[in-house]
């Protein structure tokens, strides 16, 4: 629970809506991440430069390539091979704390950014 809230209260060193988070952890930006446990996200991704995000558009907005459905789980699955990320599943009463800004919360990290395939 008190990570969660720390992850909450701290506005420079820390993301929590989930398309930010989502945006930095893709960024390379991310050292560490807080997700409530069973926490589905709605994610389509591109299969030709690999962005991923919630939002609804069939085609990619870098490349205009078809995207793919993916789970939050998948995204996780690829990304964590390459990047060396934290990881914290967090439920009860620190879930549902979390949830209150979107389930998904992430430690910005200090080095400087790696972009990925695009």
């Amino acid at each position: 629970m008190s990570e969660v809230k720390l992850l909450q209260a701290s506005n420079r060193t820390a993301v929590t809506l989930p398309d930010e988070v989502l945006a930095q952890f893709q960024n390379g930006r991310i050292r560490a991440l807080v997700v409530a446990q069973d926490l589905e996200l709605a994610l389509r991704q591109c299969p030709k430069c690999g962005l991923a995000n919630r939002a609804a558009d069939r085609a990619c907005a870098i490349c205009g390539t078809a995207r793919q459905k993916i789970t939050l789980t998948d995204l996780l699955g690829q990304r964590l091979n390459d990047d060396n990320v934290d990881v914290e599943f967090v439920g009860a009463a620190a879930g549902r704390l979390l949830r209150r800004t979107g389930g998904l919360g992430g430690w910005l990290s200090t080095t400087r950014a790696v972009m990925h395939r695009y």
